[in-house]
């Protein structure tokens, strides 16, 4: 009877080889992984999830590119071949990703238009940094946002753009040693960690971290990322000395306007956090601040879906909003989660990292219920 299993499982082995369908061994269920010993099949680790739709998304782990079509049940190892150090990747849609790996200090660009199933290379003068592309009429608008690595706090940083299909710097931004700001440049203080730019590809925005309290970087270009300049929020004075953590707008766009979000988070000196999130309807020119939401634990996590639905992740607790900020109702926590992610108001997951892997949770509900699917 042994003999005959082996048997069979032998052909069975070499019937699928024949028959090209081997790339299934790139996918990957949280059930099948029980049932295999070999070593090369543990858990997968992820640190990045990025949804498109309902059925298709990306993620990021271990220096590894993933791709679902069925809601993240299974994942499909797409990584292209030579890549090494991912540090930077940008998803458009289910079709359209880029990603950047660093190799001797060099920058290879990676790009896929159909999902991960063929990969173009070229080599970049950027290795680090933020990527941000926009779709055109005939092909895409592309920008990086250089990063020489930080240092003590602060990073110096270039503008990149996609011109006639290469890479071209288009700012050079301060360098090291630099004293006194200079006006049109982007500072070399501060880390650099959110690049946006706006559908009619010249408003774009850099936003900036700093170490100094009451202090935050919010930059503004009006002509492409030729020339930056300073803007200012509305910051409450009970915020002035707290530490202040911003991130790039979200911006939704349709035929009668452009309505951006920026989420501002503060922590101030007895550890109580809070986060202010900011509107535009004429593209950064003026901000006005919803009311603000407030929360005695670390704040993990923040997703935007639309003008009106708003998820917060503390460390013990979930809230979302459905009216833009003006009611918060607490809904159920995803233990363990370090990013949460809803393409509409009702469907989204949660990333859970654990020491044994990744866990994914799954919600219909907008967050009042969640079930593992991986």
């Amino acid at each position: 009877m042994k003999f005959k299993k082996r048997l069979f499982y032998g052909c069975l082995i070499i019937i699928l080889v024949l028959i090209g369908v081997s790339r299934f061994n790139h996918l990957i269920k949280r059930e099948e992984l029980a049932h295999k010993t070999n070593s090369q099949s543990q858990n997968i680790s992820l640190v990045y999830l990025k949804m498109v739709t309902e059925n298709e998304g990306w993620a990021i782990g271990s220096d590894k590119v993933y791709r679902t079509i069925d809601g993240g049940a299974t994942w499909e190892d797409v990584t292209p071949q030579g890549a090494k150090e991912i540090y930077t990747w940008y998803f458009l849609n289910s079709d359209l990703a880029w990603i950047v790996s660093s190799r001797d200090l060099k920058g290879t660009l990676y790009r896929t238009e159909n999902g991960g199933r063929h990969w173009v290379e070229e080599e970049v003068p950027f290795n680090l940094g933020l990527l941000f592309f926009i779709p055109g009429e005939k092909s895409y608008n592309g920008w990086a946002l250089k990063n020489y690595g930080p240092a003590s706090g602060s990073s110096p940083v270039d503008v990149y753009k996609l011109i006639n299909g290469s890479w071209s710097m288009i700012h050079k931004g301060q360098g090291p040693g630099t004293t006194l700001e200079k006006p049109g440049t982007l500072p070399y203080a501060g880390y650099k960690n959110g690049f946006v730019f706006l559908p009619d590809t010249k408003t774009g925005f850099v936003t900036i971290e700093y170490r100094e309290l009451g202090k935050y970087g919010l930059y503004v270009t009006r002509d492409g990322g030729y020339t930056w300049l300073q803007s200012i929020l509305p910051i409450p004075s009970e915020y002035s000395d707290s530490s202040i953590y911003i991130t790039a707008p979200i911006f939704f766009n349709d035929e009668k306007e452009s309505t951006g979000i920026l989420p501002v988070w503060f922590m101030n000196k007895e550890g109580d956090y809070s986060v202010v999130f900011f509107i535009t309807h004429d593209k950064g020119e003026s901000w006005s601040g919803a009311p603000p939401f407030r929360a005695k634990e670390r704040i993990i996590s923040i997703n935007i879906t639309d003008r009106s639905h708003w998820w917060v992740l503390t460390e013990s607790k979930l809230y979302g909003t459905r009216d833009g900020g003006n009611t918060w109702n607490e809904l159920h926590h995803p233990k363990g989660a370090v990013q949460i992610q809803f393409v509409n108001p009702k469907v989204g997951w949660a990333l859970i990292n654990l020491d044994t892997g990744t866990e994914i949770l799954h919600s219909n509900s907008g967050g009042l219920s969640w079930k593992r699917i991986f």
